[in-house]
Protein backbone atom coordinates (compact mmCIF):
# COMPACT_ATOMS: atom_id res chain seq x y z
CA UNK A 1 0.00 0.00 0.00
CA UNK A 2 1.37 3.48 -1.11
CA UNK A 3 -0.33 6.64 -0.46
CA UNK A 4 2.01 9.14 -2.97
CA UNK A 5 2.45 12.22 -1.22
CA UNK A 6 5.64 15.13 -2.30
CA UNK A 7 8.32 16.26 0.17
CA UNK A 8 8.28 20.10 1.17
CA UNK A 9 11.91 21.55 -0.01
CA UNK A 10 11.79 23.67 3.42
CA UNK A 11 15.03 23.40 5.36
CA UNK A 12 13.19 24.28 8.66
CA UNK A 13 10.10 23.26 10.50
CA UNK A 14 7.70 26.49 10.47
CA UNK A 15 8.55 28.63 13.11
CA UNK A 16 5.21 30.05 14.21
CA UNK A 17 4.13 26.24 14.99
CA UNK A 18 5.86 26.12 18.35
CA UNK A 19 5.70 23.47 21.30
CA UNK A 20 3.54 24.53 24.52
CA UNK A 21 3.74 22.16 27.36
CA UNK A 22 1.14 21.54 29.84
CA UNK A 23 0.74 22.92 33.16
CA UNK A 24 0.03 21.02 36.24
CA UNK A 25 -3.76 19.76 36.27
CA UNK A 26 -4.24 21.80 33.20
CA UNK A 27 -7.03 19.96 31.14
CA UNK A 28 -7.11 20.43 27.39
CA UNK A 29 -9.59 23.47 27.02
CA UNK A 30 -7.22 25.25 29.53
CA UNK A 31 -4.62 24.56 27.24
CA UNK A 32 -6.43 25.74 24.46
CA UNK A 33 -6.95 28.87 26.06
CA UNK A 34 -2.98 30.14 26.89
CA UNK A 35 -2.47 28.95 22.58
CA UNK A 36 -5.02 31.58 22.07
CA UNK A 37 -4.04 34.26 24.07
CA UNK A 38 -0.37 33.87 23.02
CA UNK A 39 -0.88 33.91 19.34
CA UNK A 40 0.71 37.09 17.27
CA UNK A 41 -2.64 37.88 15.73
CA UNK A 42 -3.77 41.05 14.76
CA UNK A 43 -7.83 40.04 13.22
CA UNK A 44 -9.37 36.76 15.18
CA UNK A 45 -11.67 37.30 12.53
CA UNK A 46 -9.38 36.70 9.31
CA UNK A 47 -8.42 33.55 10.42
CA UNK A 48 -9.86 29.71 11.23
CA UNK A 49 -8.49 27.59 13.93
CA UNK A 50 -8.52 23.53 13.04
CA UNK A 51 -7.66 21.26 16.46
CA UNK A 52 -5.87 17.95 15.53
CA UNK A 53 -6.32 15.91 18.70
CA UNK A 54 -4.16 12.29 19.48
CA UNK A 55 -6.07 9.60 21.63
CA UNK A 56 -4.97 7.41 23.68
CA UNK A 57 -7.88 4.99 23.41
CA UNK A 58 -8.14 1.80 21.01
CA UNK A 59 -10.00 3.32 18.06
CA UNK A 60 -7.47 6.68 18.11
CA UNK A 61 -4.65 3.45 18.12
CA UNK A 62 -6.04 2.19 14.90
CA UNK A 63 -6.35 5.82 13.28
CA UNK A 64 -3.06 6.85 14.32
CA UNK A 65 -1.60 3.74 13.06
CA UNK A 66 -3.16 3.75 9.73
CA UNK A 67 -1.39 7.19 8.83
CA UNK A 68 2.16 5.62 8.77
CA UNK A 69 2.41 5.88 5.76
CA UNK A 70 2.02 9.55 5.39
CA UNK A 71 5.06 9.59 7.15
CA UNK A 72 8.12 9.51 5.73
CA UNK A 73 9.63 6.94 9.17
CA UNK A 74 6.76 5.12 9.15
CA UNK A 75 5.54 5.67 12.59
CA UNK A 76 2.38 6.18 13.65
CA UNK A 77 1.03 9.61 14.06
CA UNK A 78 0.27 11.12 16.78
CA UNK A 79 -2.87 12.62 15.79
CA UNK A 80 -6.50 10.59 15.85
CA UNK A 81 -8.95 13.73 14.13
CA UNK A 82 -9.38 17.40 12.96
CA UNK A 83 -11.85 20.10 14.00
CA UNK A 84 -12.90 23.48 13.18
CA UNK A 85 -13.36 25.38 16.26
CA UNK A 86 -15.18 28.72 16.20
CA UNK A 87 -13.09 31.09 17.75
CA UNK A 88 -14.56 34.57 17.99
CA UNK A 89 -12.00 36.42 20.45
CA UNK A 90 -8.42 34.97 22.18
CA UNK A 91 -10.60 32.50 24.36
CA UNK A 92 -12.33 29.18 24.00
CA UNK A 93 -14.44 27.66 26.91
CA UNK A 94 -16.38 24.27 27.07
CA UNK A 95 -19.32 25.60 25.41
CA UNK A 96 -17.05 26.32 22.23
CA UNK A 97 -18.16 24.61 19.09
CA UNK A 98 -16.47 22.37 17.68
CA UNK A 99 -17.91 20.83 14.04
CA UNK A 100 -16.65 17.11 12.80
CA UNK A 101 -16.81 14.04 11.79
CA UNK A 102 -16.10 11.57 14.46
CA UNK A 103 -16.20 7.86 14.83
CA UNK A 104 -17.08 7.94 18.41
CA UNK A 105 -19.36 10.88 18.67
CA UNK A 106 -20.82 11.77 22.35
CA UNK A 107 -24.48 11.78 20.49
CA UNK A 108 -25.48 9.37 17.32
CA UNK A 109 -27.13 12.16 15.10
CA UNK A 110 -30.43 12.95 17.11
CA UNK A 111 -32.99 12.70 16.98
CA UNK A 112 -33.26 10.45 14.43
CA UNK A 113 -30.00 8.40 13.91
CA UNK A 114 -29.82 9.35 10.27
CA UNK A 115 -26.27 10.39 9.46
CA UNK A 116 -26.61 11.16 5.38
CA UNK A 117 -29.27 13.93 6.40
CA UNK A 118 -26.38 16.46 7.32
CA UNK A 119 -23.43 14.55 5.65
CA UNK A 120 -22.51 12.85 8.50
CA UNK A 121 -20.79 16.22 9.83
CA UNK A 122 -21.58 17.00 13.81
CA UNK A 123 -21.65 19.41 16.00
CA UNK A 124 -20.45 19.46 19.56
CA UNK A 125 -18.63 21.63 21.88
CA UNK A 126 -14.90 21.81 23.40
CA UNK A 127 -16.07 19.72 26.54
CA UNK A 128 -15.98 16.53 24.88
CA UNK A 129 -12.46 16.91 24.10
CA UNK A 130 -11.07 18.14 27.66
CA UNK A 131 -9.60 15.22 29.08
CA UNK A 132 -5.98 15.16 28.78
CA UNK A 133 -5.53 11.70 29.83
CA UNK A 134 -8.12 10.74 26.75
CA UNK A 135 -6.56 13.40 24.29
CA UNK A 136 -3.34 13.59 25.60
CA UNK A 137 -1.85 15.26 22.19
CA UNK A 138 -2.76 18.62 21.25
CA UNK A 139 -2.07 20.72 18.00
CA UNK A 140 -4.00 24.38 17.63
CA UNK A 141 -3.53 25.42 14.23
CA UNK A 142 -4.31 29.21 12.90
CA UNK A 143 -4.82 29.42 8.92
CA UNK A 144 -5.10 32.27 6.94
CA UNK A 145 -8.59 32.10 5.72
CA UNK A 146 -11.73 33.54 7.26
CA UNK A 147 -13.81 31.33 9.88
CA UNK A 148 -16.56 32.87 9.17
CA UNK A 149 -16.59 31.64 5.03
CA UNK A 150 -15.23 28.28 6.21
CA UNK A 151 -18.52 28.17 8.57
CA UNK A 152 -20.14 28.82 5.89
CA UNK A 153 -18.72 26.21 3.50
CA UNK A 154 -19.17 23.45 6.40
CA UNK A 155 -22.81 24.45 6.35
CA UNK A 156 -23.17 24.36 2.38
CA UNK A 157 -21.58 20.65 3.02
CA UNK A 158 -24.13 19.33 5.14
CA UNK A 159 -26.71 20.12 2.29
CA UNK A 160 -24.68 18.99 -0.37
CA UNK A 161 -22.84 15.10 -0.34
CA UNK A 162 -22.80 15.64 -4.17
CA UNK A 163 -19.24 18.00 -3.27
CA UNK A 164 -17.45 14.87 -0.97
CA UNK A 165 -19.58 11.87 0.28
CA UNK A 166 -18.55 12.03 4.05
CA UNK A 167 -21.04 9.14 4.96
CA UNK A 168 -19.81 7.00 2.55
CA UNK A 169 -16.37 8.09 3.81
CA UNK A 170 -17.19 7.44 7.46
CA UNK A 171 -18.67 3.61 6.69
CA UNK A 172 -15.70 2.93 4.62
CA UNK A 173 -13.32 4.26 8.13
CA UNK A 174 -15.76 2.60 11.03
CA UNK A 175 -15.23 -0.71 9.08
CA UNK A 176 -11.04 -0.65 9.15
CA UNK A 177 -11.10 0.79 12.36
CA UNK A 178 -13.12 -2.10 13.85
CA UNK A 179 -11.55 -4.80 11.89
CA UNK A 180 -14.83 -6.23 10.32
CA UNK A 181 -14.32 -8.04 7.28
CA UNK A 182 -10.41 -8.25 6.25
CA UNK A 183 -10.67 -4.32 5.49
CA UNK A 184 -7.11 -2.24 3.76
CA UNK A 185 -6.76 0.89 4.99
CA UNK A 186 -8.66 3.18 3.15
CA UNK A 187 -5.90 5.97 2.65
CA UNK A 188 -4.10 3.45 0.53
CA UNK A 189 -7.15 3.53 -1.91
CA UNK A 190 -7.35 7.49 -1.87
CA UNK A 191 -10.07 7.41 0.50
CA UNK A 192 -9.31 10.50 3.21
CA UNK A 193 -10.24 10.13 7.13
CA UNK A 194 -13.72 12.15 7.11
CA UNK A 195 -13.04 14.65 9.73
CA UNK A 196 -9.68 15.90 7.35
CA UNK A 197 -11.58 15.45 4.32
CA UNK A 198 -14.55 17.19 5.26
CA UNK A 199 -12.03 20.44 6.17
CA UNK A 200 -9.98 19.80 3.07
CA UNK A 201 -13.04 20.40 0.93
CA UNK A 202 -14.41 23.28 2.75
CA UNK A 203 -10.41 25.19 2.37
CA UNK A 204 -10.81 24.83 -0.82
CA UNK A 205 -13.87 25.94 -1.15
CA UNK A 206 -12.41 29.28 -0.30
CA UNK A 207 -9.38 28.86 -2.85
CA UNK A 208 -7.11 27.43 -0.05
CA UNK A 209 -4.78 24.00 -0.61
CA UNK A 210 -4.99 22.39 2.78
CA UNK A 211 -2.95 19.88 1.99
CA UNK A 212 -0.34 20.35 -0.54
CA UNK A 213 2.05 17.51 -0.14
CA UNK A 214 -0.92 15.64 -1.17
CA UNK A 215 -1.24 14.26 -4.89
CA UNK A 216 -4.43 12.32 -4.03
CA UNK A 217 -7.31 12.52 -1.89
CA UNK A 218 -6.15 11.59 1.36
CA UNK A 219 -6.52 13.34 3.41
CA UNK A 220 -6.02 12.94 7.34
CA UNK A 221 -4.89 14.82 10.67
CA UNK A 222 -1.36 14.10 9.62
CA UNK A 223 -1.32 15.35 6.37
CA UNK A 224 -2.58 18.56 8.03
CA UNK A 225 -0.03 18.35 10.12
CA UNK A 226 3.06 18.00 7.80
CA UNK A 227 1.19 21.33 6.09
CA UNK A 228 1.34 23.13 9.06
CA UNK A 229 4.59 21.78 9.98
CA UNK A 230 6.87 21.94 6.31
CA UNK A 231 4.93 23.46 3.57
CA UNK A 232 5.23 27.11 5.61
CA UNK A 233 7.36 28.16 2.46
CA UNK A 234 5.19 27.18 -0.01
CA UNK A 235 2.21 29.21 1.57
CA UNK A 236 4.00 32.31 2.22
CA UNK A 237 6.16 32.28 -1.74
CA UNK A 238 4.43 35.55 -2.39
CA UNK A 239 7.01 37.88 -0.54
CA UNK A 240 4.17 40.89 -0.43
CA UNK A 241 1.68 39.12 0.90
CA UNK A 242 2.91 36.75 2.83
CA UNK A 243 0.33 34.07 4.34
CA UNK A 244 2.06 32.35 7.92
CA UNK A 245 0.42 29.65 9.34
CA UNK A 246 0.53 29.53 13.75
CA UNK A 247 0.13 27.54 16.25
CA UNK A 248 0.87 25.79 19.21
CA UNK A 249 0.65 21.92 19.59
CA UNK A 250 1.76 19.55 22.59
CA UNK A 251 2.56 15.72 22.14
CA UNK A 252 2.97 13.69 25.12
CA UNK A 253 1.69 10.60 24.00
CA UNK A 254 3.63 8.40 21.19
CA UNK A 255 2.87 4.85 20.12
CA UNK A 256 6.59 3.53 19.73
CA UNK A 257 9.71 4.37 21.69
CA UNK A 258 10.71 8.33 21.25
CA UNK A 259 14.09 7.01 20.45
CA UNK A 260 13.28 5.36 17.31
CA UNK A 261 12.95 8.45 15.63
CA UNK A 262 15.43 9.03 13.25
CA UNK A 263 15.31 12.71 12.92
CA UNK A 264 12.72 15.87 13.81
CA UNK A 265 11.34 15.50 10.41
CA UNK A 266 7.83 14.21 11.77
Amino acid sequence: MTVIARRSRAAARNKYLIPQAREKNEGNVGWINRALENLPLKSIQRHSFVLLIGGADPLSFRLRLAQAHVRSDLSPSSWSGASFISVQDKSANKDTEVVNVSLSPRTWYPPHGFAPICNAIQTDTLAHFDSPKRFPNLALLVWPVAGDAIQKSLAQLRRERIAIDLSSLMLRWMGYAWGCGVPSNPLGEGFGMPSAAMLETAFAANGFDLTPGLESRSSCPEAIWQSASWWHEYYSKDTRKPQHIYGAYTREHYLVDPSYFPSDAS
